[in-house]
């Protein structure tokens, strides 16, 4: 897989998403690289068609922005109601249902059918645990982080599954937890809508609900660390060193955001 690189595979994903009439009313799609990066790592040390690799990777992310697409109509289902709201509604389900028929069309394109049963299962899946979340039927914080996990991490990981390279699955899931309360605590701090926080403080106050959140980040962090370390370097050199940098600059960010504070 020596041929494709991050960016190469990123600029393929956003040209599938280029569309002259959406982008005068939506923002431009995100693409997280570092799932683009996972997904790298697992196929570069799997038994798959060299061919196959790149359609995988694209396949599977343009899955995932589907599902993230389709999250913003749901998360946005408390805003006011207006005609731009609405529209801006109808045109995220127009783009989430975009992205899976790419999905689709990439994935028929190479023949792949046992790839498309398993990651159409996968986001039946995902929808399962989204409900859980969305219908309120969260029991603890610790049941709330195990359904964020499977919800960020369960395409990937079922991917990692169906080549048989599984020894990232527990960064994957802990990275990407990390990565949504992040995220969540983002959109707080610039007084947006956070879903998350909006659950838990059903159940306590906002104040106390955002410590819980930034006490919860170092510590993921930390146990991440020592998992990363623990990756033989002579297999999985690049990514360790990508990801390891990413928790320094994470940390940085968070005492820079202290000391202001």
């Amino acid at each position: 897989m020596n041929s494709i690189d991050i960016q190469n595979i990123k600029n393929k994903i956003e040209q599938y998403a280029d569309n002259s009439f959406l982008k005068q009313y939506l923002d431009k799609p995100f693409v997280a690289e570092d799932k683009i990066l996972f997904l790298k790592t697992i196929l570069e040390h799997a038994e798959v068609d060299e061919e196959k690799k790149e359609t995988y990777i694209l396949a599977t992310m343009l899955m995932q922005m589907a599902l993230d697409t389709h999250d913003l109509v749901s998360i946005s289902r408390s805003s006011a109601t207006n005609n731009h709201h609405n529209k801006k509604k109808q045109l995220n389900i127009l783009v989430g249902d975009l992205f899976s028929g790419l999905f689709y069309e990439l994935l028929a394109n190479i023949k792949d059918v046992q790839v498309i049963n398993i990651l159409a299962g996968s986001v039946k899946e995902v929808n399962e645990h989204k409900m859980i979340i969305y219908h309120n039927e969260i029991n603890s914080i610790n049941h709330l982080l195990d359904e964020l996990k499977q919800i960020e991490s369960l395409l990937i990981k079922r991917v990692s599954e169906f080549v048989g390279v599984k020894q990232l699955d527990s960064i994957m899931e802990n990275w990407f937890l990390m990565k949504r309360l992040v995220h969540e605590k983002n959109l707080y701090s610039k007084k947006q809508q956070s879903f998350i926080v909006s659950i838990l403080s059903q159940h306590d106050t906002e104040h106390h609900v955002i410590r819980m959140i930034e006490n919860m980040i170092p510590r993921i962090a930390y146990k991440l660390e020592s998992y990363i370390n623990e990756l033989p370097t002579n297999q999985f050199e690049g990514i360790k060193t990508s990801l390891i940098n990413e928790l320094k600059k994470l940390s940085l960010e968070r005492e820079i955001i202290l000391e202001e504070g």
